[in-house]
This record gives C-alpha cells, sequence and structure tokens, in this order.
C-alpha cells in the first residue's frame, strides 16, 4: 500500500468512525432494533473495506529499477516502453547485473520476445515472484537456464503463436489492437517468425506454450 493510498484510508477510517458513532446515538434517540442497527454497520464497514482496498491496486505504476548492486526489479507489464526502460537500466550496469526479479500477468508478446533475448544474451539469473503469465512466462522464464521460482509463485502458461493449430485464439484481444484484418495477419506473421527463432535460439520447445491446448490432454 503506498503513503499516499495509506493516508486516504486512515481518512475513511476516521470517517466511518465518526459516522457509526453518529448513527449509534441516532439508533438510540428512534429505538431501532439491535439486528437492524448491527446490519447497517456491517455494511458500512465492508462499503469501506471495499473502497480502501481497490484504491490501493487500480493504480499502482510499474516498477523497474536496481534492488541491489546485481538485481534488477521489473514489477509490471511487459510493454515496449518499460522493455526499453529495463534495457537502458541493464546497459547502464551490464558488467554489475546478473539478476532480474520479475513479477508480471504478461503484455505484448514482441516486447515479451525482445527482453527474453536480452536476458538470454547477458545469460541472466531469473527469478520468478508472485506471478510470472502469458508473455512472462513464454519468453522471460524460458529465456534463462538459471530459473528460480520463489515460494507462493505461479508460472501461467496460456497459448501462444502456435495456439491457431488448436482452434484459434479464444478471445478478442488481437481484434482491439487493430482497425484492419490486413495489420492483423502481417502481426501474426511476424509474432511467428520472431517466436520461433526465439525459442531456437534459447533452446526451448515451442511446444511448451500450448500444451494445455492439446487435444485429450484434459481427458488425460
Amino acid at each position: 500500500m503506498t503513503k499516499a493510498a495509506f493516508t486516504y484510508f486512515d481518512i475513511l477510517l476516521g470517517l466511518a468512525s465518526f459516522a457509526t458513532c453518529k448513527m449509534i446515538f441516532a439508533v438510540r434517540a428512534v429505538h431501532l432494533k439491535r439486528k437492524q442497527l448491527m446490519r447497517w454497520i456491517l455494511t458500512l464497514w465492508l462499503t469501506l473495506i471495499f473502497v480502501g482496498c481497490s484504491n490501493t491496486r487500480v493504480h499502482e505504476p510499474t516498477k523497474i529499477t536496481l534492488i541491489s548492486s546485481n538485481t534488477i526489479l521489473f514489477d509490471g507489464s511487459i510493454t515496449q516502453q518499460n522493455v526499453a526502460v529495463f534495457e537502458e537500466l541493464l546497459n547502464a550496469h551490464f558488467q554489475q547485473v546478473s539478476t532480474i526479479v520479475i513479477k508480471s500477468v504478461g503484455g505484448d508478446v514482441l516486447s515479451g520476445i525482445y527482453i527474453g533475448e536480452l536476458i538470454h544474451s547477458h545469460q541472466l539469473k531469473v527469478i520468478i515472484r508472485g506471478v510470472c503469465a502469458s508473455s512472462c512466462a513464454n519468453y522471460v522464464a524460458t529465456a534463462s537456464s538459471n530459473v528460480i521460482v520463489e515460494e507462493g509463485a505461479v508460472l501461467g502458461w496460456h497459448g501462444g503463436s502456435l495456439q491457431s493449430l488448436y482452434g484459434g485464439f479464444e478471445h478478442d484481444w488481437l481484434d482491439s489492437l487493430f482497425t484492419d484484418e490486413e495489420s492483423m495477419k502481417e502481426y501474426l506473421a511476424e509474432w511467428q517468425l520472431k517466436e520461433r527463432a526465439f525459442f531456437e535460439k534459447v533452446g526451448v520447445d515451442q511446444s511448451l506454450t500450448v500444451l494445455g491446448m492439446v487435444p485429450g490432454l484434459k481427458e488425460k
């Protein structure tokens, strides 16, 4: 929780406490039943908790920073901009940096392939923290020969450029990126070429990304 969010949450707690006290006195004045009073108080506090928690998560910024002399933390989405920040930091400290700690639900696949190539070429150790899914699992976890998954962390593969072989893309996220079908086809073609070349370079079986889609797997 950030300092700003914590302060806001404290203010809400204070307001809720004040409102609760006023409500109790008001209830006593009109002689409401105890069960109705407790229902009102419970509703107020549940609303407070929901608002407080949601405000601490919506605008969490991506963190890409040195957390020690030899370790970069990458906490956030894999985007072209974020990967550029990572590359700049890596190049500035390439003689010292040997490890990346990553927590990411994924992002742009071409940017994911590029950060994977950086990790592979610099022979970085990868530490998975929290969740590493989608492009993170596909191209970061596979890029290193030295990977540690911390206790409680999760690696999640759910598809790649080969998934069209198993029934196509289930989600319309590609459609939202492009205004015409031709641009989408060009993007898919580039993704397929770069993904194949990437897995050949790092020495990992490309089918890893789509094993969960193999027909009959669920039955087995």
